[in-house]
């Protein structure tokens, strides 16, 4: 009996002390979030979500976008972190060539903020990680965007995107978010 006493004083101070978070998304991004809308030219592939568009001919485009739900930021956050990893390959070429991706959010429905806007040309594997500024009480939003277009025939030119979105997350952290994150009772029944 003071064995199992102590384990489970043990268990609530460990879980009181820990970082507290709570996990708003956690997707593979393998197929489509409940409540996410996604624009036709992402496609669902067995790694995440791929952006795979070429164009090469005058006044060409391709645009698509992915649009998140709403959630609300809870009581006693003091941070919001958003991380996504990513394999991205951007390539412009001729004057007319162009390429563009972004990562947006907006809080209670205002104007969308980039976290991230790269022209032309990248190569990366580097996650996207950002702090978002909201406080508790506060409803975010997130969009990502993937386009290529070319000019006139006066400025030739072609431009290609290969980007796959995968192991979306975003957080919320705080001290006190640790107290709502387990109960007593889900301690106890993590031991049965």
């Amino acid at each position: 009996m003071k064995t199992s006493y102590l384990l489970h004083t043990l268990l609530i101070l460990l879980s009181q002390s820990a970082s507290a978070d709570i996990t708003a998304w956690d997707y593979d991004m393998t197929s489509p979030p409940v409540g996410w809308s996604f624009d036709p030219l992402w496609e669902f592939t067995t790694e995440g979500v791929l952006f795979d568009q070429y164009v090469n001919s005058p006044w060409a485009s391709r645009a698509g976008e992915i649009l998140s739900p709403e959630v609300t930021v809870p009581a006693s956050c003091d941070s919001v972190v958003l991380n996504l990893e990513q394999d991205l390959y951007m390539h412009c070429s001729g004057m007319g060539g162009n390429s563009e991706v972004k990562v947006s959010y907006r809080l209670d429905g205002g104007s969308w903020i980039n976290l991230l806007r790269v022209l032309y040309f990248l190569e990366t594997t580097d996650p996207i990680h950002y702090y978002i500024p909201a406080s508790a009480g506060e409803v975010i939003e997130l969009k990502i965007d993937g386009a290529v277009w070319c000019g006139s025939d006066l400025h030739p030119g072609s431009a290609s995107i290969d980007w796959l979105l995968y192991d979306l997350n975003l957080t919320f952290y705080g001290e006190a978010l640790s107290l709502q994150s387990g109960s007593w009772g889900a301690i106890k029944n993590s031991f049965n």
